[in-house]
Parts: structure tokens; C-alpha cells; sequence
């Protein structure tokens, strides 16, 4: 097992064993078998006092999700803020993986976003956003790392395998990808029209997109 930073690296089988099952990679064979995916592993900073607060409550799926109360969209937009910020802080620990790191932890936050509704447009600005960082990934892989998860204590984050970027380019994809960040921020903030409410939810996300448009400038 190798040091990196802050982040453990270790196979796959490696994890399971101190870990338990993971998710199987189904038609993904990495580099000598199924389970040779490196596992980053962020070390965790201890929980404050009284525990961390609770996840919010994920918006209904389906018809329901149009008639959202305001409370309900607030709580949504919380978590799919908490999943970005969290995703700066992991992610900028990761090297080569970030950019990818990035759009896997997008998607996810986008799950949170009723597709209809008032949040409808949030979360068709962060899945665009999300699939043009994973297609840049995918055009410029590394050939020299295998993809890899992101584990964060006995929790892997990633729900697919990450792709690390061409390390001898990282600064200049980097660029490009706070390039994509940053004209989801700009959309995002042109979308922050009608009630006040409205407005505050997606200034609220612009946010959180601005600091992943920093953390990528600073890589």
C-alpha cells in the first residue's frame, strides 16, 4: 500500500478485505482482473460534537416531485449543495482522477433535483455540466493508472469507476473543466429569476459550482 497525500491507494482486494464487499464492476476489467481498481481513501476529519446532522430528505420521484413544497425544495437543494461541497473537498485530494471525480459526484447531486418544477432547470444545468467533465475525461485518459473508487471510511463514494486524465496535461484540462464549471455558475445565475425563494436556491448552488471552479483553476 502507497502514500499519496492525504489518500490511501490500495487494490481492490485489499479493501475488501479490510472493508467487506464492494460493489461489483460488472464488464469493467481494469488492469489484472475485476477487482484491480485502486481505492482512494480521504481521511476523514473527526465528527463535531453531536454527530453529523442528518441527510435531507431526497424529493418523491415521479409526478409528486412537480408539486414540491418550498421546504422540500430547500431541503433538496441542501443536499445536492452538501454533495458538491463534499466533492470539492474529496476530489481535490485526488490528482489525475479530480476532473472525473467531479462529474461522478455531479451526477449524484443532480438525483436530488426534481427534473420538473422549480428546480428542473438547476438540475439540467449540473447534468450537462457533469456529462461534458466525464466526456473530457474520457478524452484524455491517462494510460499509465487504472481507474480507481473513491472510499471515504467504510463508504465508497464513486458509484462507477473514475478516470484518471493524461498527467502530463492536468493543468491544461484542468482549465478546461473549470472553463465547464464556470458557464454552469454563469447559467445558473442568469436561471435565478422569480421568487425570491427561487432565487436564493440557485444563487445557493451557483455557489457551491463557483468553489469547484476555483479548486479545479488551483490544480
Amino acid at each position: 500500500m502507497t502514500m499519496v497525500s492525504s489518500i490511501r491507494i490500495m487494490p481492490l482486494v485489499a479493501a475488501l478485505a479490510l472493508y467487506g464487499t464492494a460493489p461489483v464492476m460488472a464488464g469493467d476489467n481494469g488492469v489484472s482482473g475485476i477487482f484491480a481498481y485502486p481505492v482512494f481513501v480521504p481521511r476523514l476529519a473527526p465528527a463535531p460534537s453531536g454527530g453529523a446532522p442528518a441527510p435531507a430528505a431526497r424529493p418523491a420521484a415521479g409526478p409528486t416531485a412537480v408539486a414540491m413544497t418550498p421546504q422540500a425544495q430547500r431541503n433538496a437543494v441542501a443536499e445536492a449543495v452538501r454533495t458538491i461541497s463534499d466533492a470539492n473537498k474529496t476530489c481535490g485530494q485526488t490528482g489525475a482522477y479530480g476532473v472525473d471525480c467531479l462529474a461522478e459526484r455531479l451526477e449524484v447531486a443532480t438525483r436530488s433535483l426534481a427534473p420538473v418544477g422549480e428546480l428542473g432547470e438547476a438540475r439540467a444545468i449540473l447534468d450537462s455540466a457533469a456529462q461534458k467533465l466525464h466526456a473530457l475525461a474520457r478524452a484524455n485518459p491517462d494510460a499509465t493508472l487504472a481507474r480507481g473508487r473513491i472510499r471515504q471510511g467504510d463508504t465508497i463514494m464513486s458509484t462507477r469507476p473514475i478516470i484518471p486524465v493524461d498527467q502530463t496535461r492536468q493543468a491544461e484540462i484542468a482549465a478546461q473543466a473549470s472553463a465547464i464549471m464556470a458557464e454552469a455558475e454563469t447559467l445558473l445565475l442568469r436561471s435565478a429569476s422569480g421568487s425570491a425563494d427561487r432565487r436564493a436556491q440557485y444563487q445557493r448552488i451557483a455557489a457551491v459550482v463557483g468553489s469547484s471552479k476555483v479548486l479545479l483553476r488551483s490544480t
